[in-house]
């Protein structure tokens, strides 16, 4: 893990004699453990505490060593076993176009065996490597392994870490405002010259900023004191640079085609490394999935009546008339099927009613969406009128291939109406990407089955290696239980069963040392259940809107329980923030309880879902793609909080007599 220097908090890479060399100041520091900043980054304002005492940040590009006893890049004296057959089969890829499928567990090195064969390869090729993530910690470790390639090898490595552009703006204000509203703000500053961020950087400033292999905290932190707008001098960077890390979005949303425009670049330039593969489908869904509701019409109208606009306050009445008729006869909660053109003819015969000019779909939702900027123009941070267009815009212009995309309606009993559309399968919109880029390695510790993820991101079968490595952990170390006579089905579900799961929960947190987690398939099922626990060790709850700041201190609670002998007892949700991507290092969990199978709740949606894999991928596909599958990688995440290091000892207690069958 990464570690950082106590005097400015800039990174610490390996230096000569044993120490760590900061990339920002230049001290020397003994090797010692992480520390906790390791696990997850500190929040916005550590990220730019040598900005906040005034301190400027110099660049201190990293040199490449003289380290030859490993030839390439491989950041390691040795490798790792599951790490060699990993990187053979990479390597095999790259040199084919292909795309490597890789389902490899915790601890086989996965960031170096990915990066050291794609960097050798794009360098020698002029193509760019592009590491994607999800997350934050990832940035960070994958910085990590760069300056230890760049330590051990005979070569630089131009890297630039990005985020979105909102999350890398340094005005205070950015980080209060709407999406919309925020590129308003940077576009009306840049139009008028005002922001202070807004000079360019110069070739040569660029050019360090890639061999100084900064993380985004530090390119901010660098930018920030420059007076540089750091998304904009991170673009430019990364036009000459060899790695790019950032978020998927970068190429599996919208933004892509504006990112590849930008790099001056095509797909097949591109060699792309996908972490935590995992997370891919539901991002991609979350990208092409929202919802309309009479609420929100409701709000748009009073903001059309503020503004003294008849028309675009009509439009929304149409609008919701049009919701309200398509649940008509329907009883609270109801939900059906709607066609896409079925809204829009509604929407138009509603808005023409005692009209003698006739209106079009296309116009109404031109109509509120300039009201939404006229709201937004006026110093607002959101506009309900702006959000209506741009899903109603959505709801017509979104494709729909193989009908991937269901359209819903239901009410909720209280004069609402909630009108959705829902990505049930992401393939027409990864597939593009699979199909025309160089060559791609998806990698997780829980792509099961490898065969879904291949059909669910569209990656083509005749490029797609599939293989699975061993765990590098032995097997001696952890111990799986199956506790019979429980069940979190729906069928199953009453105070007695809560009363006697929680029972048993307390008994085992009585006789294990050290912190046991629990998790559950929902907050709903955590608070019934995790009300009746009485124990002695400190219990402590995830919460919904948790932050940052927050899965900090819980960690170090948990340390610190650790360490004091008398333990803790966390109660978390399989799926949420803290059973999926924490690293509790160190055996800090003696034992990890999985209360039942998270499987979705009986709705249209799941029912369209499989039926629409049915029909795309085969019958027997369909219930274990859109049911089945999905809730056991969140089994697998939660249950891979356990055993983090080949000396961690422990207990997995499944806890569901499903599980058994």
């Amino acid at each position: 893990m990464a570690s950082f220097c106590p005097k400015c908090r800039g990174l610490l890479i390996p230096g000569k004699s044993g120490t760590l060399v900061c990339v920002k100041c230049g001290g020397a520091e003994k090797r010692g453990s992480s520390s906790l900043g390791d696990f997850l980054p500190s929040d916005h304002d550590d990220k730019r505490a040598g900005a906040r005492r005034g301190e400027k940040i110099t660049l201190k590009p990293i040199r490449p060593g003289c380290d030859g006893s490993l030839s390439g890049y491989f950041p390691y004296p040795q490798m790792r076993e599951g790490q060699r057959e990993f990187v053979s089969d990479w390597s095999h890829s790259l040199g084919e176009g292909g795309i490597l499928l890789a389902y490899a567990p915790t601890g086989i090195g996965k960031t170096a065996a990915a990066l050291a064969p794609a960097v050798e390869y794009a360098k020698a090729s002029g193509k760019t490597v592009c590491f994607l993530t999800s997350k934050q910690s990832q940035h960070h470790v994958a910085i990590e392994t760069l300056r230890l390639m760049v330590g051990r090898c005979a070569k630089p490595i131009g890297v630039v870490d990005m985020i979105n552009k909102q999350d890398m703006c340094p005005l205070p204000e950015a980080r209060e405002l709407f999406s919309k509203r925020f590129l308003e703000f940077c576009a009306a500053r840049q139009k008028r010259r005002s922001c202070e961020f807004g000079s360019g950087a110069d070739s040569g400033v660029l050019k360090d900023m890639r061999e100084s292999l900064l993380h985004n905290e530090e390119l901010v932190g660098y930018c920030e004191d420059h007076l540089l707008c750091p998304h904009k001098a991170g673009l430019e960077a990364a036009k000459g640079a060899d790695v790019i890390i950032c978020d998927y979005n970068y190429f599996f949303s919208d933004l892509s085609e504006r990112m590849l425009e930008h790099l001056d670049k095509e797909l097949g330039d591109i060699v792309l490394v996908v972490d935590e593969a995992h997370n891919l489908p539901d991002r991609v869904r979350s990208n092409y999935t929202d919802r309309l509701t009479v609420n929100m019409l409701k709000e748009a109208k009073a903001e059309a009546n503020k503004h003294r606009d008849a028309a675009a306050a009509h439009h929304a009445d149409a609008v919701i008339d049009a919701l309200r008729e398509l649940v008509d006869g329907g009883s609270p909660q109801d939900e059906r099927s709607v066609g896409g053109i079925q809204l829009v003819r509604g929407i138009e015969r509603f808005s023409n009613v005692q009209r003698l000019d006739r209106v079009d779909y296309k116009e109404i939702v031109s109509r509120l969406a300039n009201l939404g900027d006229t709201v937004l123009s006026q110093g607002a941070d959101y506009s309900y009128s702006y959000e209506c267009a741009r899903f109603l815009q959505a709801w017509v212009n979104d494709e729909n291939p193989n009908g991937s995309v269901a359209r819903t309606v239901r009410s909720d009993g209280d004069e609402n109406v909630i009108l959705s559309y829902f990505l049930m399968d992401p393939s027409p919109m990864c597939a593009p990407v699979f199909r025309n880029v160089h060559s791609a390695i998806v990698m997780s510790g829980t792509l099961y089955p490898m065969e879904m993820y291949r059909d669910i991101l569209g990656i083509p079968k005749d490029r797609c290696l599939m293989r699975e490595y061993a765990s590098p952990f032995p097997k001696e170390n952890r111990l799986t239980l199956v506790a019979k006579g429980f069940s979190t089905a729906y069928k199953s579900r009453s105070e007695e069963s809560y009363r006697a799961m929680a029972v048993e929960i307390q008994r085992i947190a009585a006789s294990v040392p050290g912190n046991v987690a629990c998790f559950f398939p929902s907050y709903k099922l955590m608070e019934e259940i995790g009300g009746f626990v009485d124990t002695s060790k400190k219990l402590i709850r995830e919460d919904r809107s948790m932050g940052k700041e927050q899965k900090q201190a819980i960690y170090r609670e948990l340390v610190e329980l650790k360490n004091s002998g008398s333990g803790g007892l966390l109660l978390g949700v399989q799926g949420g923030s803290l059973s999926e991507g924490v690293d509790y290092k160190d055996n800090l969990l003696s034992v990890v309880v999985i209360v039942g199978l998270p499987l979705a709740p009986p709705s249209l949606d799941v029912e369209l879902t499989i039926n629409h894999f049915e029909r795309t991928y085969g019958k027997a596909k369909g219930k274990d793609y859109a049911y089945v599958y999905p809730a056991m990688n969140k089994v697998l995440q939660a249950a891979g909080r356990l055993i983090r290091s080949e000396t961690d000892r422990g207990v997995i207690v499944l806890m569901d007599e499903r599980f058994a069958w």
